[in-house]
């Protein structure tokens, strides 16, 4: 993708974008270092993961309604003993758009993080 070096906000977008995706293959390679076979996410990646903003004209997924998911994902897998979510809640889960003039998370992002999450309760 091509960024406007001379508009402030195409760059900030854009270097956000590399640090989501630098921060997702990380956890990314920690995971598969650590269960070189699948196995799952822990509590620990997700309180660590990361979205950036959409590509300009994309309104994304509401940030604080993606937060509050993240955090029960979290807590249901620093319990698992609770089954606190199912694979069918998390395939089940939408968000909803930000306010207009605002952009929220890359749809992108948030959906293959949903798809870990999904393959980590099954």
């Amino acid at each position: 993708m091509l960024v406007d070096e001379d508009d402030p906000q195409n760059r900030i977008d854009d270097l956000e974008r590399q640090l989501a995706q630098a921060r997702a293959a990380d956890v990314g390679s920690a995971r598969h270092a650590a269960n070189p076979v699948g196995g799952s996410l822990t509590h620990d990646e997700v309180r660590k993961v990361a979205f950036s903003k959409p590509p300009i004209g994309r309104r994304g997924y509401n940030e604080s309604e993606v937060d509050a998911f993240v955090d029960v994902v979290e807590a249901a897998l620093a319990d698992p003993n609770a089954r606190a979510l199912t694979p069918d809640q998390v395939r089940g889960v939408v968000f909803s758009r930000p306010p207009l003039g605002k952009r929220g998370y890359n749809e992108d992002e948030v959906d293959a993080f949903l798809d870990r999450v999904e393959a980590a309760f099954v």
